[in-house]
């Protein structure tokens, strides 16, 4: 008999592994059975879970867009205390304390955000992703009616705060959802979706707020911007009743036969496919070797090596994302705009849905150059150009406050504002949630998603808090700090990034050069096995022998057979039905 290959201290982590082995084998006769022509269904089944779980996106994206427009809509500043009419300019002005109102209305949704993103990882965990991701939805949809019938601060902070819970969680648990249910080679399309919905969803809010800044005058027209966003909440409710569960939740709550049934429609093969079969076996190793590591406490994310790197990389990525400067844009164009020179109507308007539209735009190159050059060159790339732009920007912005071509350089702050988005929509906007999706085991992947996700949006409410003061006593020079911080996460890139395209989840060890959790990947099989085979009676071949060698080297197993186990000693195959309830046999096993 061969021996393992694997380490003294691997072979007593997997027990488990060993004692379970020999009913993944028993699976593999079902493939010799199958006809060719059963072999393909018709699908594109994970695109449609994409777009589908993205709608959370699309209302991350909508609450954020929607806000600065609602900020400067006369009737909200009067209700709100943030405007009042003056007789000088016979128009709405802002009162004294409108700067530190502007910043508790959009900071309140964000501080729900963080409370959500840290209670996400416990959905997830507990009830599914999917059912995860169905309660943040709803939470969205109540914050929504609250904030449309809203009279009163208080009542208005209360909706955008539990508006802001539902988008914490969808925005912890949508991304993880996606990477779970993607194949290997499109996961960074697939999750770069969610994106894709988000910037969809500001490029909504814009032409929706256009229309009714210009058609609709009174209360109707910032709660009807408030309003609509239940629409979509709404029909994302309804859509999750279509989408599985992730087949990785399912096989960590040892729900074998609905994991290789979902695996199967995801990837649009027949269940007893041999690629199914080979992701199925994959997946189940791994989380066999996570189990036997043990699920790691808070503290040990932090202080265990094994762990500890990766929760760094992801909370650094979502620390320089937010520092890129991309929400001061989003969530204060209007003002930001008007402080270059353009008028309150084309700036509240016209130049938001110019820049949200550029936003989507430059979403769709991301989604095929993320597969095609790669994570970290995307990061890279997009640093060094987001910081020219906002190097341009406060110059051309300071010669415009100087009266310099005052006409000229206005439009070209506004220029270098988009090729900005253009940059990070590309690059940073879609690659921080890619790579923390996909980086965490199981044991921890909600975990390690949800700190990553909480300094996101903790960085995201600070600056949604304080960019309206330092605007007011920095001006154009704030873009220098971005500027800065820019170029310092493109070294970060560059040199703590590592490369993850093309690998699957399981293989996440290896990316981090971490083998404590690869000891699965070699499986020694005790001496009293018996792999049961089936004997082509035509020829005598052996065909599940080369299917079982095919599929081993495809997970990257080492496997050991009984010398004893030759063809005249070899055990009658079982039947088909018998194999199909050998596999369904969990069916009903409690998660």
């Amino acid at each position: 008999m061969t021996g393992c290959r694997c380490t003294r201290d691997t072979c007593a982590q997997v027990g488990l592994v060993q004692q379970r082995e020999n009913k993944f084998i028993q699976f593999f006769p079902l493939l010799h059975n199958m006809k060719p022509d059963e072999r393909k269904v018709k699908g594109g089944f994970s695109w449609f879970v994409a777009f589908a779980a993205g709608t959370g996106g699309f209302l991350f994206g909508y609450e954020v867009g929607i806000v600065d427009t609602v900020l400067v809509m006369p009737q909200f500043q009067v209700q709100f205390g943030t405007g009042a009419y003056s007789f000088k300019t016979n128009r709405i002005e802002d009162t004294a304390d409108a700067a530190e109102l502007n910043g508790n209305i959009v900071s309140s949704f964000l501080f729900g955000a963080i409370g959500g993103g840290a209670i996400g990882w416990w959905l997830a965990d507990l009830f599914g992703r999917r059912k995860a991701i169905l309660l943040g939805t709803v939470l969205f949809a109540i914050g929504g009616l609250i904030q449309t019938f809203s009279y009163t601060l208080l009542v208005l902070y209360m909706g955008r705060f539990i508006s802001g819970i539902g988008i914490g969680i969808l925005s912890m648990v949508v991304p993880i959802y996606i990477s779970e249910v993607a194949p290997k080679e499109k996961r960074g399309q697939l999750v770069s979706v969610q994106q894709l919905m988000i910037t969809l969803g500001i490029f909504a809010a814009s032409v929706f707020n256009a229309i009714l800044f210009y058609g609709v005058t009174g209360d109707v027209q910032w709660r009807g911007a408030l309003g609509i966003q239940v629409v979509p909440g709404v029909l994302l409710m309804l859509i999750l009743l279509f989408l599985p569960y992730s087949p990785r939740w399912l096989l960590h709550k040892n729900r074998y036969a609905e994991a290789v049934n979902v695996l199967a429609k995801l990837r649009s093969l027949n269940a007893k496919h041999e690629d199914v079969m080979t992701e199925y076996l994959e997946i189940k190793h791994a989380i066999e070797a996570e189990r036997e590591a043990g699920s790691p406490s808070w503290l040990e994310m932090f202080s265990r090596r094994d762990l500890r790197s990766r929760v760094l990389v992801g909370m650094s990525l979502q620390f320089f994302q937010q520092w890129t400067g991309i929400n001061v844009v989003l969530y204060y164009a209007g003002h930001l705009f008007q402080r270059m020179g353009q008028s309150k109507e084309l700036s509240s308007a016209g130049l938001v849905i110019l820049t949200s539209s550029v936003f989507v735009l430059a979403t769709l190159p991301a989604m095929y150059l993320i597969e095609k050059i790669g994570r970290r060159r995307l990061l890279v790339y997009g640093g060094i150009s987001m910081a020219m732009s906002h190097i341009l920007v406060t110059v051309f912005s300071y010669l415009r406050s100087q009266q310099i071509a005052a006409e000229s350089t206005s439009i070209l702050a506004v220029s270098f504002i988009c090729v900005f988005v253009i940059s990070f929509g590309s690059t940073w906007g879609p690659v921080a949630w890619v790579y923390q999706s996909e980086i965490f085991p199981i044991q921890v992947r909600a975990k390690g998603t949800a700190t990553a996700t909480v300094i996101n949006w903790t960085m995201n409410a600070l600056i949604g808090k304080f960019t309206p003061i330092l605007l007011n006593r920095m001006g154009s020079m704030i873009y220098l700090i971005f500027a800065g911080m820019c170029i310092i996460m493109t070294i970060f890139a560059q040199y703590g990034v590592p490369e993850t395209t093309g690998r699957s989840l399981e293989d996440m060890n290896d990316v981090f050069e971490e083998p404590a959790i690869n000891r699965a990947r070699t499986i020694n099989l005790p001496e009293d096995f018996k792999i049961r085979l089936h004997r082509e009676e035509s020829d005598g071949t052996n065909h599940d022998v080369e299917r079982l060698d095919r599929l081993n080297e495809k997970v990257g197993l080492s496997y050991s057979v009984p010398s004893s186990s030759s063809k005249s000693s070899l055990s009658p195959l079982k039947t088909a039905a018998e194999m199909e309830e050998i596999l369904l046999e969990d069916r009903d096993k409690p998660s």
